[in-house]
């Protein structure tokens, strides 16, 4: 743990303020829920992510779905919460915790669904991804509130059309109810 050298009160209804730097470092915006838990003596205090419970095998074995979905279509899958990628198939382990871009940030809040063939010049999906994708389907998983999204991306000009994005609105309807449950 890196110290911050900054020393908070709690006040009488015990609440602490996070400082700023804190917040913009793990993208922690107004209105976001937080997992507070104890370990050991110490207050952690996390992002919540009922995402990363999912494929944490808390409630359904969704790692195994994700990985059906990238067998059956052959083509790289993305799961993430509302703001890092959770889980991956057929693409680098790297990609695993890297905080989404605006683009997709923006993508997920607004339940926009996206879909890409051969675009020229790519899109990306992280801040700090290398290599753009050529060819994608994006489709947020939200039942109220956005939880995340589940992608198919490839480097590859690949054509995605109906199949893929019923696929996915499957696996995200799927995903949702497994949320709110």
């Amino acid at each position: 743990m890196k110290p911050l050298g900054s020393i908070r009160r709690v006040d009488d209804l015990g609440r602490v303020v996070i400082p700023k730097k804190v917040r913009k470092a793990l993208n922690i915006r107004e209105g976001d829920r937080l997992d507070v838990f104890v370990q050991d003596d110490t207050v952690v205090c996390r992002k919540y992510s009922p995402v990363r419970e999912l494929v944490g095998g808390l409630t359904v074995p969704v790692r195994d779905y994700i990985r059906t979905l990238y067998s059956v279509t052959n083509v790289p899958c993305v799961l993430t919460d509302t703001s890092r990628i959770v889980t991956v198939f057929g693409l680098e382990e790297g990609f695993v915790g890297q905080e989404l871009n605006s683009f997709t940030d923006a993508l997920i809040k607004e339940k926009i669904f996206f879909q890409e063939n051969y675009k020229v010049g790519g899109f990306y999906i992280c801040d700090d991804q290398q290599k753009a994708f050529k060819s994608g389907t994006i489709q947020p998983i939200f039942c109220v509130d956005s939880f995340g999204s589940i992608m198919l991306v490839s480097y590859e000009p690949v054509v995605m059309g109906y199949t893929e994005a019923r696929l996915l609105s499957v696996a995200a309807n799927f995903l949702s109810r497994q949320l709110v449950t």
